[in-house]
């Protein structure tokens, strides 16, 4: 047995292992975003109850700064960034751009490798796939983006 075999199962049990670490970092991170929502909501709860036996009016721009608040900070930016129609169309551009770059270079760096007369060097065709999949999730974003870059800022407004 090479010593790359014996090393070959402690490669995929690090793999595993950091996938698995990847996903807890996840759950945890989510867990701990909707405990503080939570703590929002009945701090939110408690001030309108509290509104409600003084027979006081909840003001409005608390009423949205909480709404906002409990969607999340990222939808918000989301949001700003479609409605801003000339800037979201150039991050559309820059992905699409970066997308189709980085998907036609890993699909030429897979190629050259795996042409490559030597070994060791043929064996890392698979390294091009990082490139492939980091362009077509470019790809898909500016594909499901389609629709949106004459969001208007505000109900009203007009495209």
């Amino acid at each position: 047995m090479t010593a790359s075999e014996r090393n070959e199962p402690m490669i995929w049990f690090a793999i595993v292992l950091l996938i698995f670490g990847l996903y807890v970092a996840r759950v945890l991170h989510r867990h701990v975003h909707e405990a503080k929502l939570l703590r929002l909501r009945e701090m939110v709860h408690a001030e309108r109850m509290a509104a409600l036996e003084k027979a006081l009016p909840m003001p409005e721009s608390s009423t949205q700064a909480v709404e906002t608040a409990l969607t999340g900070a990222s939808e918000s930016r989301l949001i700003q960034i479609g409605s801003d129609s000339a800037g979201f169309r150039w991050v559309r551009l820059a992905s699409l751009a970066i997308g189709l770059i980085s998907l036609f270079g890993g699909v030429g760096s897979m190629v050259g490798f795996y042409l490559i007369r030597v070994p060791e060097v043929q064996a890392t065709w698979p390294a091009g796939l990082i490139a492939v999949f980091l362009g077509l999730g470019l790809l898909l974003f500016v594909l499901l983006t389609r629709g949106t870059n004459g969001v208007p800022k505000h109900e009203g407004e007009a495209q």
